[in-house]
């Protein structure tokens, strides 16, 4: 566990907080050549990221999300689950429309209240999506601000996209595009960034 000098010369831990969002949109159903849909890869991906959590001790955090009115989150400390949680958390799709913002400040509202409570600062966000939404200029000023007070990395997965752009680029400090859902070097290639 890594170090944090702060203010005053006290020194913090690292937070075990490791928060996975994934798109649960009508969008996020579109399959790939071979049959996999953008949701079932992205929920594949968070699941080995809890399996990553797990086997490191951080605390997972999974935000499933669509509309505004339509969010999930579901925490396992240090990356513990039951088969019951797991399923719950995979199973759930919305197929409503896309909202960045309201996951976005539910991940930063964890990281901030980690914060609050521990004076631990750092942690790390990653948001799977198809980068379809737009947010607010007045809402992104807000969340590069805590971004930067609080030290968080989002590491962007834009699935079943050419290329990462648009909104997810913009709020990431680093972006993937995953076209090939069958190619298990793009996992990897992912869970060496991450």
């Amino acid at each position: 566990m890594t170090e944090t000098l702060m203010p005053g010369g006290g020194v913090a831990r690292r937070p075990l907080h490791f928060i996975v969002m994934a798109d649960c949109s009508g969008s996020m159903n579109n399959p790939d050549g071979h049959g996999i849909t953008r949701e079932a890869w992205a929920k594949a991906f968070a699941f080995a990221l809890l399996d990553q959590a797990r086997t490191s001790r951080r605390d997972f955090v999974g935000i499933l999300f669509s509309s505004s009115h339509q969010m999930q989150t579901y925490r396992f400390p240090k990356g513990i689950a039951s088969i019951d949680q797991v399923l719950a958390f995979v199973e759930l799709f919305f197929r409503g429309g896309t909202d960045f913002e309201r996951p976005l400040t539910e991940a930063t509202d964890i990281l901030e209240a980690e914060y609050n409570q521990t004076g631990r600062a750092k942690g790390d966000i990653v948001f799977i999506t198809d980068d379809e939404c737009r947010v607010s200029p007045e809402w992104t000023r807000e969340f590069q601000a805590r971004k930067a007070k609080l030290g968080f990395r989002v590491f962007g997965v834009a699935v079943g996209m050419a290329q990462a752009g648009g909104v997810l680029t913009s709020l990431s400090d680093h972006t993937s595009a995953i076209q090939e859902f069958v190619d298990p070097s793009v996992v990897g290639d992912l869970m060496r960034v991450i």
